[in-house]
């Protein structure tokens, strides 16, 4: 008999034991009620803000044609480069997608920039990266990488040699945007 005394008793003490354990953890260092009062917000919140009486005159922004070019045509070699980079390591094709649109972004940008004897060069570059975007549109199997890169390297080669913003010195529009 005594041996299914003190097994009946081992698990009711085990759960006071867990009982007590829990009320001592929940109860933290304040009491569990004032933890869940709500208190009225501090006088920072109800102060009313000053207004500014001396307002700030900001210069007018100055537009640059040269600078937004000079822009524009190093962000287009930069994008050139990962492309021809992205090629030779052979990553996947929604990188080159993204890589060819983003070049397309800076040839259209830099066609609003320049005068209209220098625009269908870039319209002409501009189309050729539009046919190799919808190349590498289709699934890899259907082009060939090497050719693509000789294709990047034809459609950038004319922008990169006669586009440099030193030679583009006076054709450049000076109208702002």
């Amino acid at each position: 008999m005594r041996k299914k005394c003190c097994t009946i008793a081992l698990p009711s003490l085990a759960m006071i034991v867990g009982f007590i354990f829990i009320m001592v953890s929940l109860q933290g260092c304040e009491p569990l009620r004032k933890k869940f009062t709500r208190h009225k917000k501090g006088e920072a919140q109800q102060q009313e803000y000053e207004p500014i009486l001396d307002p700030i005159d900001y210069p007018a922004k100055v537009y640059d044609p040269q600078a937004d070019y000079t822009y524009r045509y190093s962000l287009f070699r930069v994008w050139e480069k990962e492309l021809t980079a992205g090629i030779q390591d052979k990553v996947s094709g929604k990188r080159l997608q993204y890589l060819v649109s983003n070049i397309l972004v800076q040839l259209e940008e830099m066609s609003k920039l320049v005068t209209d004897d220098k625009k269908p060069a870039l319209a002409s570059a501009a189309q050729n990266f539009q046919a190799l975007l919808q190349t590498v549109a289709q699934p890899a199997q259907f082009y060939n990488l090497r050719d693509v890169g000789i294709e990047v390297e034809r459609a950038a080669r004319p922008i990169l040699n006669d586009y440099r913003p030193q030679l583009m010195e006076g054709k450049i529009i000076s109208a702002t945007p």
